[in-house]
């Protein structure tokens, strides 16, 4: 049996953002901003949600039993670079 490929949009956006609507994705998008899931790896001082390490790890295991790849959506995105 091959191996299942991937779309190509679940690279460049995420499992969910290949097979969603994007009225659903958009939606979606909206209240993980509305429950504060956004940038949640992000302090404060970076406009994140400043969860500590374990907050965010509790965070990781209970977005990881979404399915469809809807944890994909609450964005976690790079540390910034803190000098020029």
């Amino acid at each position: 049996m091959a191996p299942r490929r991937r779309p190509r949009a679940a690279a460049a956006g995420g499992l969910a953002a290949a097979v969603l609507p994007a009225a659903v994705l958009a939606e979606v998008k909206r209240k993980v901003v509305e429950h504060g899931l956004n940038a949640y790896n992000q302090s404060k001082e970076f406009g994140g949600q400043g969860f500590t390490i374990l907050q965010q790890v509790l965070c990781q295991e209970e977005l990881g039993k979404a399915t469809s790849g809807l944890w994909g959506t609450v964005w976690r995105p790079a540390h910034p670079l803190r000098s020029g």
